[in-house]
C-alpha cells in the first residue's frame, strides 16, 4: 500500500529558498512488498492528467517497504489543474493501481491556489 501526501510548498537548498510554489508529492510504501511507482497525476471532472517532473526525478521508481520518495513540480500546466474541478491527486503503480491522496489535503491545495490567484 502506498500512502500519498500532496501539498504546496517551497524548496530550500542550503540557505537558499526558491520563491516559487511547488506541488509536492510525498509517497511512502506502507506495505510489506516493493511497489514500483509508474506515474503521478490526478483527475479533474473533465479528464485525467499526468504531472511532468524536473529531470533528476525519474519514474518508474521502486519503493521498498518503509521507503519514502518525494516528487516536485512547479509546471504552470500542473497548477492549472489545481482548481475546483480537481477530483483527486494520486500515484499509479506499474500494474495500473491508483493510490489517492487524502481528500482534505487536496481541498487545502485547491484553497491555497484560490488564495494565490487572488493575490496575483
Amino acid at each position: 500500500k502506498l500512502d500519498v501526501l500532496c501539498y504546496l510548498g517551497q524548496i530550500a537548498t542550503g540557505s537558499q529558498i526558491d520563491p516559487r510554489d511547488y506541488l509536492i508529492y510525498k509517497i511512502t510504501n506502507k506495505g510489506k512488498k516493493p511497489i514500483v511507482i509508474g506515474s503521478i497525476g490526478g483527475k479533474t471532472k473533465e479528464k485525467g492528467f499526468f504531472i511532468p517532473f524536473p529531470s533528476g526525478e525519474q519514474l518508474p521508481k521502486e519503493l521498498k517497504p518503509g521507503e519514502i520518495a518525494a516528487f516536485t513540480s512547479c509546471n504552470p500546466g500542473t497548477f492549472e489543474m489545481l482548481n475546483k474541478n480537481l477530483k483527486y491527486l494520486c500515484a499509479w503503480d506499474t500494474l495500473g493501481k491508483s493510490y489517492k491522496a487524502n481528500k482534505k489535503e487536496v481541498k487545502k491545495i485547491i484553497n491555497s491556489m484560490k488564495e494565490l490567484s487572488a493575490v496575483s
